[in-house]
């Protein structure tokens, strides 16, 4: 299954764009699976996510435990600078500058996890990702089927 899910996904993301001359050029199939390919974008990315959300699970499991990340702006001086110009009377004036600029800075610390709860999200995500896979093939075959007899124009419409 989790084959699937991938090809489907990679096969998602070459779907691209297309006209309508292009639209015209296609078969009925052709045109139907470049309809429905479109439609299911969101719903694979749905089922990336929850793939995503499984692996740091598993991750935080191996680990036996989770990183939590903090971040702040804080403010860094540059090396100071000195500016000198000269006056009409022949004065030497100089300005010493010292450049400011903000910086993201996170510390990450260990945060011991329960591992039953980890389990128990863990199979609800495996559950999830089963029950979206299901939806999005019973969709695209209804998508499928109903493109399929539809002109170029309508397709292109549809997509």
């Amino acid at each position: 299954m989790k084959k699937n899910i991938y090809l489907l996904i990679c096969l998602a993301g070459l779907a691209g764009c297309a006209s309508l001359d292009d639209f015209k050029k296609m078969s009925p199939a052709d045109r139907a699976r470049k309809v429905c390919d479109s439609k299911a974008a969101g719903t694979n990315k749905t089922i990336e996510s929850y793939i995503s959300q499984t692996k740091e699970i598993n991750a935080a499991l191996a680990r036996g435990y989770r990183i939590h990340k903090v971040c702040v702006e804080v403010e860094k001086k540059g090396p100071p600078s000195v500016i000198c110009s000269k006056s009409a009377n022949g004065a030497v004036n100089c300005e010493q500058s010292t450049p400011r600029r903000h910086e993201t800075v996170c510390t990450e610390s260990p945060v011991a996890l329960s591992y039953e709860l980890e389990k128990d999200k863990l199979n609800s995500l495996k559950a999830l990702i089963a029950e979206t896979d299901s939806r999005r093939v019973r969709d695209w075959q209804a998508c499928y089927e109903r493109v399929l007899v539809m002109s170029p124009e309508q397709a292109y419409e549809e997509y």
